[in-house]
């Protein structure tokens, strides 16, 4: 962990704990079943209670801007935790995006303690993120509906990719490192996807109909969940679905 704020560059400033799984969610189900695993150390945490995962923040952006943030998520989150089906505008799309953003950022700086490893989210993207609420353009967001007996779960990974560019499959600069976390909370998934590149990518992965992808901030509003949702025997596939290396090309290329 840095000994300054990575959100606001302040140093000495008082810190309070920031929750990776924020509270509210275990005052909707407190007696969910939660399960942590980072893919990078194997790591494996089974629990009856809530899962305490926190890190020390800056205590004026964690009660601040954070806090803000975090109100504006929860009346969008609440109901598609609950499993209803609501229609998420663009403005809404923009929240859950810096929420689970954030989620992600914090989930990175406890693993760089816990792991350890290096944190893949730099702090020029917390600034971003304090200032504009806004992350890097190309990060994919995924939100699907799980009916499963694993209510809770909260996945993170770390893999290697390659670039290749037209129909020859040119290879392209060096192996880059990507990042992925998925959130899965009683009828809610989230997932996030991030690969640093200067410009929008496709991969070799089929995109699964179970989930919405909306990455890029289309002028339309989304429903929440599709018509087919994960289940026990389909969730692990779409978590562990970035696990192996990867080949990306630069769009408009299809998926295959």
């Amino acid at each position: 962990m840095p000994t300054y704020c990575p959100f606001c560059d302040q140093r000495n400033t008082p810190t309070s704990d920031e929750h990776i799984i924020p509270k509210w969610m275990s005052l909707l189900y407190p007696n969910i079943t939660w399960a942590t695993e980072n893919r990078l150390t194997k790591y494996v945490q089974k629990s009856q209670t809530y899962v305490d995962l926190t890190v020390p923040l800056c205590e004026p952006c964690n009660t601040g801007w954070m806090s803000d943030l975090e109100h504006h998520a929860k009346r969008l989150l609440v109901p598609m935790v609950e499993g209803q089906r609501i229609i998420l505008g663009p403005q809404d799309q923009a929240v859950l995006k810096s929420w689970f953003f954030l989620r992600a950022i914090v989930h990175d700086m406890r693993s760089e303690k816990s792991a350890p490893r290096p944190r893949y989210f730099k702090d020029e993207e917390c600034r971003q993120l304090a200032t504009t609420l806004a992350c890097f353009p190309y990060y994919e967001f995924f939100l699907a509906r799980f009916d499963g007996r694993q209510p809770g779960l909260i996945d993170e990974d770390n893999f290697d990719t390659v670039f290749y560019r037209g129909a020859t499959e040119q290879f392209e600069g060096n192996v880059t490192r990507g990042y992925s976390m998925t959130l899965v909370f009683k009828h809610l998934v989230l997932q996030i996807l991030c690969i640093k590149s200067p410009e929008r990518l496709t991969h070799r992965l089929m995109s699964d109909w179970r989930a919405i992808c909306f990455q890029f901030g289309e002028p339309f509003a989304i429903n929440s969940f599709p018509p087919f949702h994960f289940n026990d025997d389909t969730i692990h596939s779409f978590v562990e679905r970035w696990s192996k290396d990867m080949q990306m090309f630069p769009f408009p290329r299809l998926s295959r």
